[in-house]
């Protein structure tokens, strides 16, 4: 929820409303004493000038009062630097940099408990890594619900050359420069974005203060038919439907070939048909992920994952690692099988990855639904938790319809429900980088897993005072020298307890008369 000022709309000021006493309260920080002071927002106030970001009220999150947060703009190859401090009052944090590589800097990924401990409340967390690639990308909280809870900033990595502007209309995907051209529509999964540029720069307010909620738009996109088809971009469903035509995008050519780790197959979300053999939500090929409990780019070891490979069923919670040797292109074949008809961006930390193919299922041309799988991808077992090419030639790596001459290049890509996506990448960049799906709730659940790219002894080490975080221990033989320790170091000093400690209670109880220790066991009266 947020207070919008309406004394200028062109630089609006947002301030946070909270809740404090039971009531809706306006919280701003003193000029004067840099605390925070709040005041309470008549009924007035509150039907005129508070407005939800999605339609409906909730409380957020705000970064410096503002939501979303503070738009970070910057030239490429410079450095960022950041400083996070936990204001909240109960809960931890981490921030993301969507679509930055970090390169060297694995530890500035801000996956909480992948490459960072999550920032407790009044801790001081600060980032530090060169902003790279240049384009449009964006910041977000990655613990819980944070990301959708208003944690969330522009991150713009301005290029050293200016480019040229085009006459047509959508020039780049995911921060990376395609052919540009004209389209109806975008569809736009969340993480990904879509820069589009204009010849004549505009500027706009969308405000719908006073606007009846029940009258029809009056902007309607124009009608497709046959002679004349609507052009989509990045659509989730098939090619040809409903005279629709898609748009495929295109960007330099590069280099893909060289060794191949290949191919992993990844079945994306229920990897079944019905959900009641999976009833725990999404997984990725039957394992559901469990956070490390210690960071894994904080390099503590082995101990502190779940091992995946104590499964002993195909649905199992475990630290699902893939492990990809250093300089290998590697080929990944995403799919997403279920009657969950869902498309699900999936998201690479530390990489931008060229995508070869998309595969659509089989669909009715009149009704554009799905008509079942597409028939590419076989099922080596019953939940098609593994999986291989139907065609054995496929595995060779000729694949009808992959396109090695000029692909885009992104860091999240849509997976069509019961299609796939072959996606391919250069394991040039070693540390411990997440893979998941960018709906909150499904990431939540467990639809994760860790990619290692090459050895620890690869990666670069942890800067000095790096924080770190993993779970205690504390077996009672340690308890009772510790106990003792400081029982005689208090001693030497003249220092005598006037109780018992607990050694000396435990040892005398020993023995004690057991019906007075515990009346109840004796059936006797307690007082």
């Amino acid at each position: 929820m947020m207070q919008y000022n309406y004394s200028d709309i062109r630089n609006p000021e947002y301030k946070p409303v909270v809740v404090k006493d039971n009531i809706l309260q306006r919280r701003a920080p003193s000029v004067v004493t840099c605390e925070d002071e709040f005041t309470p927002i008549s009924k007035e106030e509150f039907i005129d000038t508070v407005s939800p970001g999605d339609g409906g009220y909730k409380l957020v999150y705000a970064i410096n009062g503002q939501i979303p947060g503070p738009d970070i703009v910057v030239y490429e190859d410079q450095v960022i630097s950041v400083s996070v401090r936990n204001q909240l009052r109960i809960e931890a944090l981490s921030i993301h940099w969507h679509g930055m590589i970090q390169r060297a800097t694995p530890w500035m990924d801000g996956a909480s408990m992948i490459s960072q401990c999550p920032i407790l409340p009044g801790q001081t967390f600060q980032y530090r890594f060169l902003a790279s690639p240049s384009g449009t990308h964006w910041y977000h909280g990655h613990i819980g619900t944070m990301r959708s809870d208003g944690i969330a900033g522009a991150l713009i990595v301005l290029p050293r050359i200016r480019p040229r502007i085009h006459m047509l209309i959508i020039v780049a995907f995911d921060g990376h420069a395609i052919e540009p051209f004209k389209a109806d529509s975008v569809v736009i999964q969340p993480a990904e974005r879509v820069p589009i540029i204009h010849p004549d720069r505009t500027h706009a307010v969308l405000n719908y203060y006073g606007e009846d909620d029940e009258r029809e738009p009056r902007i309607m996109p124009r009608p497709c038919c046959q002679s004349s088809p609507c052009v989509a971009v990045n659509r989730v469903y098939g090619p040809k439907v409903s005279h629709g035509a898609s748009i495929q995008l295109k960007c330099k050519p590069t280099l893909l070939e060289g060794g191949f780790q290949c191919c992993i197959y990844i079945c994306y979300g229920k990897c079944l048909e019905t959900m009641t053999m999976f009833p725990r939500g999404p997984q990725i090929n039957g394992r559901r992920f469990v956070k490390p409990t210690s960071p894994l780019q904080t390099y503590p070891g082995v101990d502190v994952i779940t091992p995946c490979g104590t499964c002993e069923s195909n649905e199992c919670d475990c630290t699902h690692i893939i492990k990809f040797g250093l300089g290998n292109i590697i080929e990944i074949v995403i799919f997403s099988f279920g009657d969950i008809r869902v498309s699900h961006p999936v998201h690479i930390h530390g990489h931008h990855f060229h995508v070869l193919k998309t595969g659509y299922p089989p669909y009715n041309p009149v009704t554009g639904n799905a008509t079942g799988r597409n028939p590419d991808i076989r099922c080596l077992d019953e939940f098609c938790t593994e999986a291989t090419w139907a065609d054995p030639s496929w595995n060779s790596g000729h694949i009808p319809g992959i396109n090695l001459e000029n692909p885009p290049v992104k860091d999240t890509v849509s997976v069509p429900a019961n299609g796939y996506v072959i996606i391919r990448l250069k394991a040039d960049n070693p540390g411990f980088w997440l893979l998941h799906c960018h709906f909150a709730n499904h990431h939540l659940k467990g639809m994760a897993l860790v990619i290692q790219e090459g050895e620890v002894e690869d990666m670069a080490p942890i800067p000095p005072n790096f924080p770190t975080c993993s779970d205690f221990q504390f077996s009672a033989v340690q308890w009772q020298i510790r106990v003792r320790s400081q029982r005689t170091r208090l001693a030497s000093r003249g220092i005598i307890p006037d109780f018992k400690s607990g050694l000396a209670l435990h040892s005398e109880l020993q023995n004690d008369d057991p019906c007075r220790l515990n009346p109840w066991m004796c059936k006797m009266k307690v007082y």
